[in-house]
């Protein structure tokens, strides 16, 4: 496996990004957002397998469709890529739920947060709970294991956090 792929699924990513084997569909669109340069790409298609994307092309471009292959027109519509909020704060001052009441309309399509806050309070219990919460949750929500707890303990108190409770976290 690699990055919780099969070597299968990889594989047949890498072939239909080279175009060398159908995808699954082809989603035709208007334009496409280019979250770089904030420009509109006119005209793209988007080629998929399961719920990989394996490219993003101009219309122009020559593609490698089957008769299994689901060509989708969106029309007009333009495509967004989703936000990844690749550092947060989500373990304490609020509930992962009414966090994402504000991230996903805003375009958040998955959340990496800090476990600090929670590790201090109710140690390694305390993010298990976090993280099982995450599970109920419409997007993926992934943790860092938290820095040493507490940063400063000659002025600060906190819930005890063992060396086998990073690599018991670090394991999942």
């Amino acid at each position: 496996m690699t990055n919780g792929l099969s070597h299968e699924t990889l594989s047949r990513i890498l072939k239909i990004s080279l175009f060398q084997e159908a995808p699954d569909k082809v989603l035709k669109a208007g334009g496409m957002v280019n979250v770089f340069t904030g420009e509109i790409q006119q005209k793209v298609s988007v080629g998929l397998f399961d719920r990989w994307i394996c490219y993003v092309v101009g219309q122009d471009h020559t593609l490698k469709l089957s008769d299994q292959t689901e060509v989708i027109d969106l029309g007009s519509a333009i495509l967004c890529p989703g936000f990844i909020e690749g550092h947060v704060h989500a373990d304490g001052w609020t509930t992962l739920e009414e966090f994402l009441k504000y991230a996903i309309p805003g375009g958040t399509t998955c959340v990496v947060t800090e476990t600090a806050a929670m590790a201090s309070v109710q140690g390694k219990e305390g993010i298990l709970t976090l993280m099982e919460d995450a599970r109920r949750q419409p997007i993926p929500i992934y943790f860092t294991a938290p820095p040493e707890v507490p940063p400063f303990p000659d002025f600060e108190t906190c819930h005890p956090f063992s060396l086998s409770d990073f690599n018991e976290l670090l394991s999942l």
